[in-house]
């Protein structure tokens, strides 16, 4: 409705019949320019720029946000009673003459991020990195979340962090950035979930010291964990949308064998419970690195919220 509004007070606005002179001079029009000029060339272009490309442009970057406005919502329930009418069944008998099979465009990954993080939610995770370092008697991880705010809040909790098994180091940490400067954060304990399978989960609230959050402030959840032996496998669980997940293991020392990891994923409930394989698992071949030693590197685009990825990796040192 709004560019039908645009286009209608646009039109008249742009529409040059009689214009035979470049405007404000006396010089006249060229051949060519005259005849776009009688055509309406240059007002439609105008039309079709200012009263249809830019309203539909910023519906598409503000969805949610028009859509939850008392002005849209007049506007759709004026649509339903236009539609009650019978006033589009035309359309519908048009379009219904093509009668072939068509795949619908997906939406973009990065749009739903954008929009469930600005508009939705407030706030969301931009990259969950975890780096494993395998040596011959001990494993070591090194975990961080990343997160961005977009609108006002005074606290999160996050529940990112996940650890395979009971390791014998942990330090869990978390830290903001305002404006490239340190933003102090109230010292906080975090909470322990040992899972079904014995894998720790830990519930780390995050608080300012002074004020609320605000709009483009920073946070990042750090975790270092140690193990003995050689560790095999690790998991990542995305409860709120994120921009990618990044799994990276590599060798302190040249290893005599590396097999190729295995990426899976799920959809999981509460507790992530009633874990759902989705698809087949996919296959992580390693890279060689520095002096011979190998990394496997696994990269995760825009995954959906609610779902838990792990790798299986097999290194014989």
């Amino acid at each position: 409705m709004v560019v039908i509004i645009t286009v209608f007070f646009c039109s008249p606005l742009s529409s040059f019949p009689n214009l035979d002179h470049w405007p404000l001079t006396n010089v006249p029009l060229p051949g060519v320019v005259g005849a776009l000029v009688t055509v309406g060339m240059p007002g439609a272009l105008f039309v079709y720029w200012f009263g249809q490309i830019i309203p539909q442009f910023l519906a598409t970057r503000h969805a949610v946000a028009l859509t939850n406005s008392r002005i849209v919502g007049l506007a759709f329930k004026g649509a339903f009673a236009l539609e009650s009418l019978g006033l589009s069944r035309p359309g519908v008998w048009i379009a219904a003459l093509d009668r072939r099979s068509s795949t619908p465009i997906p939406s973009s990954p990065a749009l739903r991020w954008q929009q469930a993080t600005h508009e939705v939610d407030g706030y969301g995770v931009v990259g969950i990195v975890r780096e494993w370092r395998l040596g011959s008697d001990t494993s070591r991880l090194n975990a961080t979340t990343s997160m961005r705010v977009y609108q006002r809040a005074s606290s999160f909790t996050d529940g990112s962090m996940l650890l395979p098994g009971a390791p014998t180091e942990l330090v869990l940490q978390a830290d903001a950035v305002r404006d490239e400067h340190a933003l102090s954060l109230q010292a906080t304990e975090h909470r322990e979930e040992i899972l079904p399978t014995g894998d720790r989960r830990f519930h780390k609230p995050i608080l300012p010291a002074v004020g609320s959050f605000l709009h483009e402030d920073a946070i990042r959840i750090s975790m270092g964990a140690v193990y003995s032996g050689v560790v095999g496998r690790d998991l990542v669980v995305v409860d709120r949308p994120a921009r990618f997940v990044l799994f990276r293991v590599a060798t302190d020392c040249l290893p005599s064998a590396v097999s190729p990891a295995l990426l899976r994923s799920y959809r999981v409930g509460d507790g992530l419970r009633d874990v759902v394989e989705t698809g087949s698992p996919l296959v992580i071949e390693p890279e060689e690195g520095a002096e011979g030693r190998f990394v496997i590197n696994a990269l995760v685009l825009f995954p959906a919220p609610g779902t838990l990825h792990t790798l299986d990796w097999e290194v014989l040192l």
